[in-house]
């Protein structure tokens, strides 16, 4: 598997649509590559652009959360990245929970803004319900 500073995961077009631009910030603040993992079967997946394109075996949009967190940790281990980004979506916060754990990495939903600093990952959220 070819190297990537981040790793964007999607099993449907719009949410990936949105974050495939900050994926590419990101990677570029890194000094890497932005790299896409999406099932071969949404044909969307080939108009997002990144400097490489991971494909799953069609069906994997279909996967239960650990399974799919499973394929993700595998995928970001494999791949060297830094940053995994999926949608805010239930499925995806659960997605990102399971892989964090596995990767024994933070988890950080519902952000705001992301960026790097100093190499380091950076993130606003609202806390207390905005508060």
């Amino acid at each position: 598997m070819e190297s990537c500073a981040v790793l964007l995961y999607h099993s449907s077009f719009s949410p990936a649509a949105g974050l495939a631009a900050k994926g590419r910030a990101l990677a570029e603040s890194l000094g890497g590559r932005l790299g896409i993992l999406a099932p071969e079967d949404i044909e969307e997946a080939g108009k997002i652009p990144a400097d490489v394109l991971y494909t799953l075996s069609a069906g994997a949009a279909a996967l239960l959360p650990e399974s799919a967190a499973a394929l993700l940790q595998q995928s970001a281990a494999a791949a060297g990245a830094k940053v995994v980004l999926l949608a805010a979506t239930r499925t995806g916060n659960e997605i990102a929970a399971r892989t964090a754990e596995a990767l024994d990495a933070g988890c950080i939903s519902e952000c705001l803004s992301l960026c790097i600093d100093g190499g380091r990952l950076q993130a606003k959220r609202d806390i207390y319900g905005g508060i």
